[in-house]
């Protein structure tokens, strides 16, 4: 309910607040003080009347006039004003002002119900008979009553259209409008029959229901006013009479004559969109109803969208009209541009709008699709921007847009970017819808690589249904060579979360792959071999049955590559079709075959297959192994490969680490309890253990020894020392020639029994022996050089030389092996310490005679060098290592005279008395060395002994 104020001239005893003869409040509602009365009310009650004004009343020509404004605190005020030809003296024209204030609360009841007027005449007291103001006991009324509103029901919006042209009626709408936003300080304007104060309301209510609930408040009116000059706060003013409006005053709008000032032309166009709305609000009832129910919603739910001014009531009409579906999308939506315009508003103001209009919205997106176009780039960061937080419906209809979009040619990276982000935040339903999309993209051969890493990843927590789906066109693609790879690591890492039906699936697939033997087929088939042992028996038998029914039908063709891919293998297939090739076909066709199979790759392999073929067929007579041995021996033969004694070497370990299975029932089983015999452990230690039986198996890999693994170990044994890793070939080799004593009889492999004795002198510290034997080990130039690499790592990187005078042997025989000349200077600069090495107190020390002279460690270490060389010239068996110790490459000379280079004769005895030391005495290399100190000349200056000019431009250091 509403209060209500009254105003008038009266006599002091009704007057409320100024106590005497004069216009004053002298009724209104409890709750109304005299500062809210005179501050907010005084408006329109102290609207002295003009001289014009006065003389309409006398002649009883002036009609009440209305108005409609909002208070401080939103409250709202409507007023009627009546004029009286007579005030309560007889003497006087006066006035009636009623004053009806509406709280906040109550505004609904007058702005938020469509086709209501927003004024209502009747409501309003217009005599002041009621209130007998000159009644002696009169006073005034401080608690008059409450008043309930009393509604109006508007006029249709086509009594606008009917009235007034559409350019001026569109031209009062931005006028309107814009007082209301800002633009416009005040609209004046004059309406045909305006002096009918009716006509002015009936045009005010109608105008009315154009104007979104949340503006009505703030878009005051006043029905009539004579001076321009008052009445400052209200926006809309229709005049009686046409007179001249200032531009400071505010606009004019003459809707008789269709003049206007005030109100320019390029404004109205700049905001074209928005007036074709409203006058389409004016001319369309359905669109006025749903735009007044949309724009209540948006500003509640979004409270930006209420803001007084054009920008924000521009984006409270583009989104309703872009998602109302009551508007042509080619009209409002016509590019791009406009697409991303309203998806820029859209994202900030989406709660604005209710889940249709959301769903609406979305589907502009459409268009991309239905033309086959690429969503701009802005306009799809947007869209991925506002997905998430999207409602389920607007999330469903841009996610069809886009998996329709991803089976075109364009943008599918990005699609498929933006689906497997959002995955993961899907309901199982879109996931189904997902799966099924991204299934065709892959089988139409694009984005797999992507699409497959993408269903590695989500796979095992997926669906029966989903993991079918997927599983379906894997196995249809598996054989496109660009993401083969991928698919069979794919069915590898997740094989073991596959229900039942989709391994059936897998295992029934493989026969469509396994008869062309290729790369796929052993593939498959390592992947069979892995899981067909966790299935049941029956499953198994299923397998196996089919597999031999395709080697079997294979026979009938020329060439048969799945028996040849599976005679290469091992695991359950394998043993599938080769126990029932060699349990009912040794000697024929399919297990020649095989065994031409067996015998592709190295001998370790070939070895191998043979062990596996042993375990699935036990028991293979000796006659049978006979004739496996020699279709061996053939296909060796006719087809030979490059001898490895790498892999024969690790055949013949992998031969002897063969433990056949036996059965328990051969062994005697012992109490747990019984105690251990000493005496009998003693007794049974002397007893030889009595020779076990051979088995066929035995006399198998015998016979595969010896004429198989033999001969390649025999021929080439020394290629050991090829393999400069070691890889302990040289032990293997040496312990397969103790049990098969026919490799000894091959010169090549006597080298590997020199080369054992020289490694065993060179560990326990036998220079002399192990010179003596590397001389006899190898003229051949190639393989001292793998020999020189072999014992370089074997005996020196190892550790297993420590003794140091050892160490430089050796080193001096890896030398010599690698180029023909030992590089003892090499080993002596090498190991040598510089001269400030030596203290200088011990150089002090030196000049005293009587102390003890300090060892030289230069002349120490010549020693050993020399003591070295000597070994060597003394060991020699042939001239030729003599000579290449002699030689200047060997480094006898230059370590010599290095040593003298600066020293005088007097200082050289203690060289010479380490020649001297040398033993045989007077032997050749002693001699030697001290010929090659009496041929270096004299120092130019006399004392010292100066060193040949090649020997001194050797030793001279590098800048």
């Amino acid at each position: 309910m509403a209060r209500q104020q009254f105003y008038t001239r009266v006599p002091f005893k009704v007057s409320m607040f100024n106590r005497s003869d004069s216009y004053d409040t002298f009724a209104c509602s409890e709750g109304l003080d005299r500062e809210f009365i005179e501050k907010e009310l005084a408006m329109v009650c102290e609207n002295k009347l003009t001289l014009e004004e006065a003389a309409l009343i006398r002649k009883n020509e002036l009609q009440p006039a209305y108005c409609q404004y909002t208070a401080k605190d939103n409250i709202l005020v409507q007023s009627c004003t009546s004029y009286f030809e007579k005030d309560y003296t007889g003497e006087r024209s006066t006035y009636l002002v009623h004053n009806i204030i509406f709280e906040p609360q109550e505004t609904e009841s007058l702005f938020y119900i469509q086709n209501r007027g927003v004024i209502n005449p009747e409501m309003f007291v217009k005599d002041l008979d009621r209130f007998n103001i000159t009644d002696p006991s009169a006073k005034p009324q401080k608690k008059y009553p409450l008043l309930d509103y009393a509604p109006i029901t508007a006029e249709p919006t086509s009594w606008l259209t009917e009235t007034f042209d559409a350019a001026t009626l569109q031209r009062f709408i931005y006028a309107a409008i814009s007082t209301v936003c800002g633009n416009v300080k005040s609209l004046f304007f004059v309406l045909p029959n305006n002096e009918q104060s009716q006509t002015v309301i009936r045009f005010f209510n109608t105008f009315f229901q154009i104007i979104p609930y949340y503006m009505r408040p703030f878009m005051s009116f006043a029905t009539r006013i004579n001076d321009i000059s008052k009445f400052q706060n209200i926006k809309l003013k229709c005049l009686p009479d046409v007179v001249s409006v200032p531009p400071a005053k505010g606009a004019f709008l003459n809707m008789k004559t269709k003049a206007y000032t005030g109100l320019k032309d390029e404004d109205i166009a700049a905001n074209r969109l928005i007036v074709e709305f409203f006058y389409t609000l004016v001319l369309n009832d359905e669109i006025r109803r749903e735009f007044l129910l949309f724009s209540d919603h948006a500003v509640k739910s979004v409270p930006a969208l209420a803001a007084l001014n054009l920008k924000a009531l521009g984006n409270l009409i583009f989104l309703f009209k872009s998602s109302s579906g009551m508007f042509d999308e080619n009209a409002v939506l016509p590019t791009d541009e406009k697409l991303i315009d309203f998806f820029t508003i859209y994202e900030k103001n989406s709660a604005a709008l209710s889940h249709e209009y959301r769903m609406n919205a979305a589907k502009s997106l459409q268009r991309y699709p239905r033309t086959h176009t690429a969503i701009p780039p802005k306009l799809f960061t947007k869209i991925c921007k506002i997905y998430p937080k999207e409602i389920p419906g607007v999330k469903h209809i841009i996610l069809s847009v886009f998996l329709e979009l991803i089976h075109t040619d364009i943008m599918r990276d990005k699609l498929f970017t933006f689906i497997k982000n959002n995955y993961d935040s899907e309901d199982e339903e879109t996931k189904v819808v997902i799966i099924d999309n991204l299934c065709r993209v892959f089988y139409g051969g694009f984005l797999q690589s992507q699409i497959l890493a993408f269903f590695q990843q989500i796979f095992p927590n997926e669906s029966d249904d989903t993991q079918n789906a997927i599983i379906d066109k894997l196995l249809l693609a598996i054989r496109n060579k660009e993401v083969k790879v991928q698919i069979v690591s794919f069915i590898k890492d997740n094989f073991d979360s596959f229900s039942f039906d989709i391994k059936k699936k897998f295992y029934d697939s493989t026969f469509e792959h396994l008869p062309d033997g290729d790369e796929l087929a052993g593939e498959l088939i390592d992947i069979v071999n892995v899981h067909i042992v966790e299935e049941s028996e029956e499953e198994q038998k299923e397998y196996s049955d089919k597999l031999l029914e395709l080697i079997d039908s294979e026979q009938s063709h020329r060439k048969h590559p799945l028996l040849r891919l599976i005679a290469t293998k091992t695991g359950y297939c394998s043993e599938v079709v080769m126990r029932s090739i060699f349990t009912e076909s040794i000697g024929k066709k399919p297990a020649n075959e095989a065994l031409e199979c067996f015998c592709s790759g190295t001998y370790l392999e070939l070895c191998e297959r043979l062990k596996a073929l042993w375990k699935t067929v036990p028991g293979i007579s000796q006659e049978n192994s006979e004739k496996m041995i020699s279709v061996i021996e053939t296909e060796l033969q006719t087809n030979p490969k490059k001898p490895d004694l790498k892999s024969a070497l690790a055949a013949a370990k992998l031969i002897d680490s063969f433990e056949p299975e036996t059965s328990s029932e051969n062994e005697e089983e012992k109490p747990d309890d019984q105690e251990f015999n000493e005496n009998d452990a003693e007794e049974t230690a002397d007893e030889e253990a009595p020779a076990k039986e051979k088995t066929t198996e035995d006399v198998f890999f015998e016979m595969f020894c010896e004429r198989v693994l033999t001969p390649v170990i025999s021929e080439n044994a020394a290629d050991v020392f090829r393999y400069a890793d070691g890889d302990q070939l040289m032990e293997i080799a040496v312990e397969y020639a103790d049990k098969h004593q026919s490799v000894h009889s091959s010169e090549k492999f006597s080298m590997l029994t020199k080369y054992a004795a020289i490694r065993k002198n060179a560990v326990t510290n036998h220079p002399t022996r192990f010179t003596v034997q590397c001389e006899s080990l190898t003229d051949n130039p190639l393989m001292r050089k793998s020999i020189s690499a072999y014992m370089k790592k074997d005996l020196l990187a190892s550790g297993a030389v420590s003794n140091r005078s050892m160490k430089y042997v050796v080193e001096a025989f890896v030398n010599y092996f690698k180029d023909g000349n030992f590089g003892l200077s090499q080993i002596y600069d090498a190991n040598r310490q510089p001269p400030e090495d030596v203290p200088p107190e011990e150089t002090k020390k030196s000049k005293d005679k009587s102390a003890t002279p300090p060892v030289d460690p230069d002349l120490k270490l010549v020693t050993t060098m020399l003591k070295i060389a000597n070994l060597i010239a003394v060991s020699a068996k042939t001239e030729k290592m003599k000579e290449d110790l002699y030689s200047d490459a060997s480094g006898v000379g230059t370590i010599l005279m290095g040593y003298i280079q600066g020293k005088k004769k007097a200082d050289l005895k203690p060289l010479y008395q380490a020649i001297d030391s040398l033993k045989p005495e007077k032997n050749e290399f002693s001699a030697f060395c001290k010929k090659q100190i009496e041929q270096t000349p004299a120092s130019p200056s006399g004392g010292g002994i100066s060193m040949p000019s090649w020997l001194t431009n050797l030793f001279k250091k590098k800048k």
